[in-house]
């Protein structure tokens, strides 16, 4: 059987998301059932994403945040901003490169919840096998994208469903500075998107042995995002594979489902309390470590 066709969905104006582009296109760029990038960002201009390039360019690799390099970060991303866990990132994994002007099947559009987006979607989705989309955004898809699809619409999440939903899930367990609750829902998780909110029957999903060995929550959170996309990049790899196999998922007992944490609720009370109860967690569960 021939492999099936399959796209990246990328929300570019989170940093975050240059992580899982370098490993996806370092995976797939050479694969012809690889069908490209669909970028979602209001600022869609070259000068933009050249001018990131040049950025990542300059500073490839460098794990040190200082003022300057802060600034031109925050302008480039200045649609949401980097926030600590991407401080994070830079910190654990360094500064990638930016490998969207590199990518020639490149699909731009302003809103993924759009017209034009929803007129390309039929069109890419008229044969009778849709292609398999991946995503890496925080956006909710509308139900058309699902119909049209045949939901075949693939998601990571950091965090394990279905105790930790929503965003800013581990960090608002933290707060509560319950260690076997915050336990059990540190890891990741690869799973089909439907009409809930990480509700989608689960492909794979992988918990942390040792959440406390890292020296912030937003560590933990950076590492968690940089594994969750590389899970992702497995169970493509499995489907492009095996394309006589189509992974299942599991669905989950609505019972046990967790809160859905929302990120209005993520004040910045709450962010010093996930940052405070990591810590007092870690240092209960670890004393050595707080000394």
């Amino acid at each position: 059987m021939i492999a099936p066709d399959f796209y990246l969905i990328v929300e570019t104006s989170w940093f975050t998301y240059t992580y899982l582009v370098k490993i996806w296109l370092e995976r797939f760029a050479k694969y012809p059932s690889f069908k490209g990038l669909v970028i979602i960002e209001k600022d869609q201009s070259e000068t933009l994403h050249q001018a990131r390039k040049t950025f990542h360019q300059t500073y490839l690799g460098c794990q040190q945040i200082d003022d300057d390099l802060e600034k031109q970060l925050q302008s480039l991303y200045s649609a949401t901003g980097v926030c600590n866990t991407e401080k994070a990132m830079i910190r654990l994994f360094g500064i990638p490169p930016y490998l969207i002007p590199d990518c020639p099947q490149t699909v731009f559009f302003s809103e993924v919840n759009s017209e034009s987006a929803k007129q390309w979607l039929n069109e890419v989705c008229q044969s009778g096998s849709p292609p398999y989309f991946f995503l890496g955004m925080g956006q909710i898809l509308k139900p058309w994208w699902i119909e049209k699809s045949q939901s075949q619409i693939i998601n990571p999440h950091s965090a394990v469903l279905p105790d930790a939903r929503g965003i800013y899930s581990i960090e608002n367990i933290a707060a509560t500075q319950d260690i076997n609750k915050f336990k059990k829902s540190v890891g990741i998780t690869v799973h089909y998107i439907d009409a809930g909110v990480d509700t989608g029957a689960i492909i794979q999903t992988k918990r942390l042995l040792d959440p406390f060995v890292f020296n912030s929550i937003w560590e933990l959170k950076g590492y968690l995002y940089n594994q969750g996309f590389r899970l992702l990049a497995d169970v493509t790899q499995d489907i492009i594979s095996y394309p006589e196999l189509m992974p299942i998922g599991v669905v989950h007992n609505p019972a046990l489902r967790g809160p859905n944490f929302k990120q209005k609720d993520f004040t910045a009370a709450k962010q010093q309390q996930a940052e405070v109860g990591y810590l007092a967690m870690k240092a209960q569960v670890n004393p050595a470590s707080a000394s």
